[in-house]
């Protein structure tokens, strides 16, 4: 397949199409609602558990309940991930966006863009190299 080619354009789409539904419940603000509660619920039941199975057996529901909870919580943790890094990149993109924009424009020569990317510049310079050091780049 082509770099360009009709299916690369329908995966993209599709990949696009998948990002914002993502990033839609990510910002869903009922959804991080019930996922704290079902991250305080879990929290709770797992101490509890743990505090009863010092001094007595846990019984057979109570086991099931925390394998549940074992099952539950990396698919939890895999969705805010998901979702954490979705946000990320939608905030590096806007921000890479910005300070181009901003480039540009102090380069045609606009005071105001220029002072602004004057700031910004050491800025967003030190982004980068963070990032390359936490890569391995450096």
């Amino acid at each position: 397949m082509a770099h360009n080619s009709p299916e690369e354009k329908e995966k993209g789409e599709i990949l696009a199409k998948k990002l914002e539904q993502l990033l839609a419940l990510a910002r869903d603000p009922d959804l991080q609602q019930k996922i704290m509660k079902s991250v305080n619920d879990m929290g709770d039941f797992v101490k509890m558990a743990h505090e009863k199975a010092q001094y007595e057996e846990l019984e057979a529901h109570e086991i099931e309940a925390l394998a549940e909870v074992e099952k539950q919580m990396p698919i939890l943790l895999q969705f805010v991930q998901d979702c954490q890094l979705a946000l990320g990149n939608q905030l590096r993109l806007t921000a890479d966006s910005y300070y181009f924009h901003v480039k540009h424009l102090a380069e045609q020569g606009d005071a105001k863009a220029k002072e602004a990317y004057e700031r910004l510049r050491p800025l967003y310079r030190d982004t980068l190299k963070d990032s390359m050091e936490k890569m391995g780049l450096n």
